[in-house]
């Protein structure tokens, strides 16, 4: 597939299943902008109708990590914003109803806002952020939520956590955890997403896990393996 507008940019995508995806792109004619796939990839439809939501002049979606866009469950989807505002625009049923839920995140200038969300259930989440031309401020950086994206409160303070771009959550039964990363390093929580340990200095704009093995890139072509012992 190749995008055939002018004005379009895609930000991330993330699939239900082998067949069921979706892509969010930067938002055009002032509505989130989102294509849809029921045959795996073959072919993709620009989902429309009344029920998209409409975006602030200036809120976008960043494309650092790809993970701005996440599903959860069987039809849960959610995308996060950010320039003026940091928000959420969640659905349960792929789209056809949308919430728009406000968050404690950094915003206010075009280059803050929320960068990545992912969904440990169907209740818990964590989004991640910043500002990426300021990575050392730890204000508005992370947030949890605990009744599936409805509401959003900041991780208790002093956590000590810069800009991060990528958050994803470790499966293990011995020691599962959150993990962020960002080009201010990289950090864990044990405890939900309330307090975090930074562990890792190393500039970093994605993070993701296949079982307890995880693996994180960034700049100049730098992969790293993360397994916790």
């Amino acid at each position: 597939h190749t995008n055939p507008m002018d004005s379009g940019f895609f930000d991330g995508m993330a699939f239900w299943d082998r067949e069921n995806g979706a892509v969010v792109g930067d938002p055009i004619d002032g509505t989130l902008f989102l294509l849809v796939t029921t045959d795996g990839g073959e072919s993709w439809e620009r989902m429309t109708g009344g029920q998209i939501p409409e975006v602030l002049e200036g809120e976008y979606g960043f494309a650092a990590s790809g993970t701005g866009i996440t599903t959860f469950g069987e039809s849960g989807l959610a995308v996060v914003s950010g320039g003026p505002i940091a928000r959420i625009f969640r659905t349960l049923d792929r789209g056809r109803s949308w919430a728009v839920l406000p968050t404690p995140m950094a915003a206010g200038n075009a280059s803050s806002g929320i960068f990545s969300i992912a969904f440990r259930d169907l209740d818990s989440a964590v989004v991640v952020g910043g500002d990426y031309q300021n990575p050392d401020e730890t204000a508005g950086t992370v947030a949890l939520s605990t009744d599936g994206g409805m509401s959003w409160t900041s991780a208790q303070e002093p956590h000590g956590v810069g800009f991060r771009s990528g958050v994803a959550w470790r499966e293990d039964s011995l020691r599962p955890m959150w993990v962020a990363v960002g080009t201010s390093g990289s950090s864990y929580s044990v405890d939900g997403g309330r307090s975090w340990v930074t562990f890792d200095g190393e500039p970093y704009n994605v993070v993701a896990f296949a079982g307890s093995v995880g693996w994180a890139a960034g700049p100049n072509g730098r992969v790293a393996r993360l397994s916790v012992k």
